[in-house]
């Protein structure tokens, strides 16, 4: 695994981040939490969404929302156009379906929510969301959900020496997916938050399924094709903070 791209994803758990730090440690691409749906269904923008947007354009970035099955798949995907629709980004949208069934409700109803939130991402973002989540979660909670066998897989499955997320137990594998393109293999208790930049002790790491140049043709088929950023072997010439604030925060949410 020692050639695969390095990645990070933030939310505002990590506080904020130096961006260039990330990318001097390695990471090579980066996925930002644009909000949430909790418990209760209430939706809300992550706290540190706008000051990575504008923070980190020394990595190519995609944004994902965490999504709760127990509420409406539209709903919660018009807040996350909302929130992230008009930022830059590389990568596709990505989903992270991993809430347990916290009351009853069957797999079909929470898979059809699912379909529902990829459907109308994939209409404002033009690109069909990855689908991020653990193998023993998702066979229980949206068993049935075949049609997903075509989407992009970001697989959670903390390990830093199994070849593949699944390589020890068929149950941490996703029954309808073959192959992954994300590996988030590093997270809580890994004290590498520091390293990457964060404020955080720890920080989640993911692996690309392919090395940096497979990453760069990646990107060109499933995101936005811009691969020039992540092809610079140099690092970029970092800005201040108030540089890309004045720089950024027009274009991106129209103020100013």
């Amino acid at each position: 695994m020692a050639n695969n791209a390095i990645g990070i994803d933030v939310s505002k758990w990590q506080g904020r981040m130096d961006w260039v730090k990330a990318r001097a440690a390695g990471a090579r691409f980066a996925y930002i939490r644009a909000g949430s749906t909790g418990v209760t269904g209430g939706m809300v923008e992550d706290s540190q969404f706008r000051n990575n947007v504008l923070a980190a354009d020394v990595l190519p970035v995609g944004y994902y929302w965490y999504f709760n099955q127990h509420y409406s798949g539209k709903a919660q995907a018009e807040k996350f156009i909302e929130a992230a629709g008009g930022a830059p980004w590389h990568l596709p949208p990505a989903v992270d379906a991993e809430v347990r069934n916290i009351w009853p409700m069957t797999p079909y109803k929470a898979s059809q929510n699912l379909m529902d939130f990829c459907g109308y991402v994939t209409e404002g973002f033009r690109l069909p969301p990855i689908i991020y989540t653990r193998g023993e979660l998702f066979n229980s909670a949206f068993a049935g959900a075949g049609w997903l066998g075509n989407r992009r897989l970001w697989i959670a499955r903390y390990s830093e020496t199994l070849a593949h997320p699944w390589a020890d137990a068929a149950q941490f594998k996703p029954f309808c997916w073959g192959e992954w393109d994300f590996w988030q293999y590093s997270a809580d208790k890994n004290g590498r938050g520091p390293e990457f930049g964060a404020e955080s002790r720890d920080i989640d790491v993911d692996r690309f399924n392919g090395d940096e140049a497979a990453f760069v043709a990646w990107v060109a088929a499933h995101g936005r094709g811009e691969a020039g950023l992540v092809n610079t072997p140099a690092l970029p010439v970092p800005l201040t903070l108030e540089e890309r604030v004045t720089a950024l925060e027009g274009a991106v949410f129209g103020t100013g």
